[in-house]
């Protein structure tokens, strides 16, 4: 293999034959046989990042690249043929990479049985429909064909669970970021003028909220800490019991969503609607996820991209939970009968959380990422010792997607039922910690045992 031994078969023939003048793009498809589909990866700013993502964009059938990984895991340190061929040669492209469950590659256990049913077609799909969008589609012919042309600069892309991508220009992730400020200061505006007790009241009630929410996420991740500590000499990493770890840290976070709900807003908003309530908390969600995506875009990470679909769709929803309020208000007026204003309230809050439940699916499948990817690949991607790492992905990005996906610190405070699911929560976390100290540890794990291939 050439590319395995200091790249002899690519530096061979980009010296010596005739038709190395002629490469212009390369696709290139690396590790398959693992679980997942294909992660793209096209590069940096200076490396025809640009030309790749229009390309993939085009010709994706199942789309699959991660903001995580473009930002933390450089395209350089990938050690393929395709690094070579961007590093030494200045030739733009895509490497896609099957990286989820890595740890059996190269090792004895590399065979066919951890390859999930069609994701080598997948994965072939992908390099066929990407090879003709390149040869094919005028306008990236262009991009890194014509001399006048630039393939290089940032494109930013994030997909949805394989089945659409989003691709992005710095130019219209401005434009996004200028929308999507102007319309949460508008909202502000709005919620602050139609405060009956003040302009002042409604201030302190979004930064007080605003700060529950950092709070809760900030005690989801020391609880999860606390149970890595207790657990991690037996339990060991996530794989050494499939997902089992996920759940553990999961619940324990969701317990934490909703204790913050009955203890820290129950006094302060006692006597207040549940949709009072929950229009403020919105309010200082959305703040807080224009603030973190402004924060993550001036550091220049692609990360900021994922944030940003969160305050999206959380603004989309807020903004139809109050469509769905003012047109319950005018059927109430018309309406002669006398009916329950119940209803209205519950359907808007509903339905403004089921469409914010979209950016919850880009947090968890970051999650998901974390944990199969970085997890997997060892001291690689174990940023803190031991099971501290799989805690700190589960936590952070497990508590965001609860917290954007679900009304539990208004629900907590005004629905029954939310005890019980508080109660419940509490009793599977602590089955799943017992589980953890008792059920048994794998002597080894196929990645963990000597014998490459």
């Amino acid at each position: 293999n050439g590319e395995e031994v200091n790249y002899l078969g690519l530096d061979s023939f980009m010296a010596s034959s005739p038709w190395a003048a002629d490469v212009g793009f390369f696709v290139q498809m690396d590790q398959s046989g693992s679980r997942g589909h294909a992660l793209a990866v096209f590069g940096d700013r200076e490396s025809g990042e640009k030309a790749a993502a229009f390309a993939y964009h085009a010709g994706a059938v199942h789309p699959h690249t991660s903001v995580l990984l473009r930002d933390f895991q450089p395209w350089e340190d990938m050690n393929t043929d395709g690094s070579r061929l961007r590093a030494s040669y200045g030739v733009p492209g895509i490497g896609m990479y099957m990286m989820e469950d890595r740890c059996p590659y190269h090792t004895v256990y590399d065979d066919l049985s951890h390859i999930i049913r069609g994701n080598l077609q997948a994965h072939g799909n992908n390099f066929v429909g990407v090879s003709r969008a390149v040869t094919r589609n005028e306008a990236i012919l262009d991009m890194w064909a014509k001399s006048d042309s630039d393939p290089s600069g940032d494109a930013y892309t994030i997909d949805l669970l394989s089945s659409s991508m989003l691709l992005l220009t710095p130019a219209t992730m401005a434009v996004l970021y200028s929308l999507l400020g102007i319309s949460v200061i508008a909202v502000v505006c709005v919620v602050a003028f139609m405060e009956p007790q003040g302009r002042t009241t409604a201030l302190v009630d979004l930064s007080l909220l605003a700060c529950a929410h950092v709070a809760s996420i900030g005690a989801g991740l020391v609880v999860t800490f606390v149970l890595a500590f207790c657990v991690g000499a037996n339990f060991g990493y996530w794989y050494r019991r499939d997902g089992m770890a996920v759940w553990l840290y999961i619940f324990p976070s969701l317990c934490v969503q909703l204790s913050f709900g009955r203890l820290l807003l129950f006094k302060r908003f006692y006597g207040v609607s549940a949709e009072f309530i929950q229009w403020r908390s919105s309010t200082a969600a959305v703040i807080l996820l224009l603030l973190l995506t402004l924060l993550l875009a001036m550091a220049g990470l692609h990360m900021s991209l994922l944030f940003g679909m969160c305050a999206l769709t959380r603004l989309a929803g807020f903004l139809l939970r109050i469509g769905i309020g003012f047109i319950a208000q005018r059927a109430k007026k018309e309406s002669v009968a006398n009916k329950s204003d119940a209803w209205p309230a519950w359907l808007g809050i509903t339905s403004e959380l089921t469409l914010a439940s979209l950016g919850s699916i880009y947090l968890l499948d970051a999650m998901r990422f974390a944990v199969l990817n970085f997890t997997s690949l060892g001291q690689e991607g174990a940023i803190l010792p031991g099971d501290l790492t799989l805690a700190l992905y589960v936590g952070l990005f497990g508590s965001s997607a609860i917290l954007q996906s679900s009304g539990v610190q208004v629900l907590s405070t005004r629905c029954i039922f939310a005890g019980h699911v508080l109660v419940i929560s509490l009793f599977v976390s602590f089955c799943l910690v017992v589980a953890a100290f008792v059920l048994p540890v794998y002597d080894k794990y196929p990645c963990e045992v000597p014998g490459v291939l």
